[in-house]
């Protein structure tokens, strides 16, 4: 909260500005590089880690204010020259939260050494493998791709329609270039849904699906695609030309009625990543954002560059983050409105030091935000007081200006700020900050130009000044 007194004059301001780092890794115990976003239930925090020592990532939660962070489930080590373990290794997927069990995806390890879907109880217990991705065949090399009946490497979190599981995997398939595929929660009923061929820019799929009924929706290559959840009529629902609206849209999508929001990594005249819309049948494809470098030769910029992680929404408005770019060119926490306008940066991650990569917030941020109320959560791969990652908050709270003239003084908070909706928040005034009993300000607050304004004359004992909600 924002305290002030009439002795202080504050012309403008933008809102309160709050970033938290909840959690440095060290890469011991705990682990490190943190690739995937979290999963939000109540005030606890789920994620995984693709390090951790000598061992191959881990599962964690922790609560939204920092503290219970807690090891879940430490992957095993993979033997020296070997890929194959019990448990899976490389969690790069966002986590799936059902009631008390969580789901994901391991990306190495495993029996064959191609990857694991998993489950573990939110307590800890009950981790168990559901499927261990099979032995790849094939040369490797440019011309011939491994292939396998399952697919391999999942690099994507999963969706859940009723009893099943829905997922994705880059590589492995019967041409080598992937599969879409469904499982039951118990493990049983592993089916391949579509087998990607990499002809006509098909591709490999690396991002999270989004489900509409019996519907899956999802990238591949230079393709949005579509196709039913029992593997009938796969089609394309838009192709990227790799022009002015981009290609590889790597980063999972979001639905929301009839219209896909989602990235792209590769976009505009810079090519460091955009922001599409277009709509389920096809039509009204979007370039909502072109992220933009500098014409120099770092990777800076005051936006952002490289998409990985998707975007959310949240009453009309997308946030996300950007790896690369922005002033120190670390990467962005950014929001925009669903029609392109308003794009705001909320937050640049500060340089990290050149010898140590360690600095006080993290940097590189490859996962997507949640958010809960005014405040966003996510990852940061590198940087933090090890230079192993993050986990980070930044929460947004009104800005509390007064001005003076006349004989009257003047109060002003915005009613929201990049979507962030500030109803509820109250004026309150004390005469004495070292045993202040607050008390709510009449009159009730006047919108004008999108502010929040009270006017009063000065007069009396001097008074301070906040916002409560």
């Amino acid at each position: 909260m924002l305290i002030l007194g009439l002795g202080v004059l504050v012309a403008s301001g933008l809102e309160g500005q709050v970033f938290t780092t909840l959690h440095d890794f060290t890469d011991e115990s705990d682990g490190g590089s943190p690739i995937a976003g979290l999963a939000l239930s109540g005030n606890t925090l789920y994620g995984t880690v693709i390090n951790g020592g000598a061992y191959s990532g881990t599962v964690f939660k922790l609560n939204t204010d920092g503290t219970g962070f807690t090891v879940l489930h430490t992957f095993q080590e993979l033997p020296f020259r070997a890929s194959t373990n019990w448990d899976g290794a490389r969690p790069y997927g966002d986590l799936l939260l059902v009631g008390n069990t969580l789901y994901g995806t391991a990306g190495n390890g495993g029996t064959n050494g191609n990857g694991t879907i998993f489950t573990i109880n939110t307590d800890g217990t009950g981790f168990a493998i559901l499927h261990s991705f099979g032995q790849l065949s094939g040369s490797n090399g440019p011309a011939v791709l491994a292939t396998n009946w399952d697919g391999a490497n999942p690099h994507a979190g999963l969706v859940l329609s009723g009893d099943t599981l829905y997922g994705t995997a880059p590589a492995g398939g019967s041409s080598g270039f992937g599969t879409l595929f469904a499982l039951n929660t118990n493990g049983t009923g592993f089916t391949i849904i579509h087998s990607f061929a990499g002809y006509s820019g098909e591709g490999s799929p690396t991002g999270r699906l989004a489900l509409s009924t019996n519907i899956l929706y999802g990238g591949a290559g230079i393709l949005v695609f579509a196709v039913e959840t029992n593997g009938n009529d796969f089609r394309t629902v838009y192709r990227f030309s790799g022009g002015s609206d981009g290609a590889a849209p790597e980063a999972g999508l979001t639905l929301a009625g009839d219209t896909l929001y989602g990235e792209v990594v590769r976009s505009g005249v810079s090519g460091v990543g955009g922001i599409f819309k277009v709509n389920t049948d096809g039509t009204g494809f979007t370039t909502l954002h072109n992220f933009m470098l500098e014409p120099t030769d770092t990777l800076t910029n005051s936006d952002g560059a490289f998409l990985y992680g998707g975007v959310i929404l949240s009453s009309g408005w997308l946030y996300g983050t950007a790896a690369s770019g922005g002033i120190w060119g670390n990467g962005t926490v950014f929001a925009l409105k669903t029609d392109g306008t308003e794009f705001t940066t909320l937050y640049n991650f500060t340089a990290a030091d050149p010898n140590t990569n360690t600095n006080s917030d993290g940097g590189t941020p490859f996962a997507g935000v949640v958010l809960l109320l005014n405040t966003l959560y996510s990852t940061a791969v590198h940087g933090g007081s090890s230079g192993q990652g993050t986990v980070f908050s930044l929460s947004f709270q009104p800005r509390l200006t007064i001005a003076q003239g006349s004989g009257n003084i003047t109060l002003r908070w915005p009613t929201n700020y990049a979507g962030f909706d500030y109803t509820g928040y109250r004026l309150q005034s004390t005469t004495n900050l070292a045993l202040p009993l607050w008390t709510t300000n009449p009159p009730a607050p006047v919108v004008v130009n999108g502010q929040n304004t009270v006017t009063g004359p000065i007069s009396g004992t001097q008074q301070f000044f906040r916002l409560s909600q």
